[in-house]
């Protein structure tokens, strides 16, 4: 398909940012689709915790890794990440409840404020390969 490396790194960051402005600015709600807008192109199989930015950030990161020790050191992280995101989803209420709302939405601006800058990084590192071209 001719889609470079350097185009993929930017459409993720594009994507991952985006997602964290939404997030920062306290936009949560999904847009709402039109009732003859076609959707299965989305796969039902995919939970709604793995987006696009992260599968996009996932593969651009894949690229990154040059030696199979590292490859099996990232499978355990995504393993590990995905075990903890487990965990942390059977806790939510209880966590909810000790935390609060004000806490929970203070957290989510916080890490969100930390993903617009690696979107930005991931946009910087593809602008970069792109103009090596």
């Amino acid at each position: 398909m001719g889609i470079t490396l350097a185009a993929f790194q930017i459409g993720t960051g594009t994507t991952l940012f985006l997602t964290s402005v939404m997030l920062v600015m306290g936009i949560s709600k999904p847009p709402q689709h039109l009732e003859d807008e076609d959707f299965a192109v989305v796969p039902l199989a995919l939970p709604i915790i793995v987006g696009p930015g992260t599968i996009g950030t996932l593969m651009v990161w894949s690229t990154e890794l040059p030696h199979n020790i590292e490859r099996l050191a990232a499978f355990a992280a995504i393993i590990a990440a995905g075990l903890t995101m487990s965990l942390f989803l059977l806790l939510a209420e209880g966590i909810q409840r000790r935390l609060g709302h004000q806490v929970i939405a203070m957290m989510t601006k916080l890490t969100a404020l930390v993903l617009t800058a690696l979107a930005a990084q991931i946009v910087f590192t593809g602008v970069k390969s792109f103009m090596a071209y």
